[in-house]
């Protein structure tokens, strides 16, 4: 038993509305979740906001506090509360987490009659100069985030009782991966039973689960009438015979081409703020390259640049 939650944050409401456990095991055992790839910080978004042309006077990244919540509030100015999401198409996540973060605004206090979310405008291209207008399009969300206030109390109360608990039971399932992996899944989930388990056929879930119905953990010894996909079929076929499955029109193909050969690889970045002019965000940019070059049935050279 926890005896003591401390401030949650509207994240955390998230979090166990997703499942009760994650939330539990973000708050209390973060050492068990499996490391995340580091992103490399790029340019601030409110850095972004606070630079623009002829913006009113306005507070950035002040903190609010209420009822056990708190919460960083992106921009607000004269009852305006504003914050920004680094994607190019709002998604109903945001209304409710920026419901969250109003409910604690408005109710500590503080005057607040507009709601806005900012994203990126897909069509901006930088012109260069540090001259980002036209960047945001900003919408008003407030009738949204009003909508859902009423249930903010009870997604705390669910929470703060959860979080003060035992570690909950859950299993495993679709959710571990929606909107993204669990960190947890790895702790989570049972190894599987064999090298080769039916999962491997995830891509459709009613197969699996029926197979899993009939007994079948092994994809090795479900009979090969069971599948009726090309894919599926050759997905079994190396797991039977241990070795890799080659499409033979693919090989054919292969073995046709002319030589020289020229094997192209390259890595691109994708920045949300656009650094390089007449760039776009998120756009793909290739920033280095290596090229092996087969000029006959022989050892390849290999060319790159960075």
């Amino acid at each position: 038993m926890k005896d003591r939650v401390g401030l949650l944050r509207p994240s955390h409401l998230f979090t166990h509305r997703r499942c009760p456990k994650l939330a539990w095991l973000s708050r209390w055992r973060p050492e068990l979740a499996a490391e995340r790839p580091r992103v490399i910080p790029q340019w601030d978004l409110l850095a972004v906001a606070q630079a623009e042309p002829g913006a009113k006077p306005a507070e950035f990244r002040r903190w609010f506090r209420h009822a056990g919540l708190e919460a960083r509030i992106d921009r607000l100015a004269a009852g305006v509360v504003t914050e920004y999401r680094a994607t190019v198409r709002p998604k109903p996540q945001h209304i409710k987490e920026l419901a969250v973060k109003a409910w604690i605004v408005a109710q500590s206090g503080e005057t607040l009659h507009t709601v806005r979310l900012a994203y990126i405008n897909a069509d901006f291209v930088y012109p260069g100069n540090g001259d980002y207008r036209g960047f945001f399009v900003e919408q008003d969300v407030t009738d949204e985030v009003r909508a859902w206030w009423p249930a903010v109390p009870d997604w705390l109360q669910a929470a703060e009782s959860e979080l003060q608990a035992h570690e909950p039971e859950a299993s495993t399932g679709s959710h571990c991966r929606k909107p993204g992996p669990c960190v947890f899944l790895d702790y989570c989930q049972a190894p599987p039973p064999t090298d080769y388990p039916v999962t491997d056929l995830r891509a459709t879930p009613a197969l699996v689960r029926a197979l899993q119905e009939d007994g079948y953990e092994d994809l090795r010894e479900v009979p090969a009438r069971r599948l009726q996909k090309p894919l599926h079929r050759r997905i079994h076929r190396a797991a039977v015979s241990g070795e890799p499955q080659l499409d033979a029109a693919l090989v054919e193909f292969a073995r046709a081409l002319p030589y020289p050969r020229y094997y192209l690889d390259f890595e691109a970045v994708q920045f949300a703020v656009p650094m390089w002019p007449q760039t776009r965000p998120f756009e793909s940019l290739p920033f280095q390259w290596a090229c092996r070059i087969e000029r006959a049935p022989a050892p390849r050279r290999s060319r790159s640049i960075f």
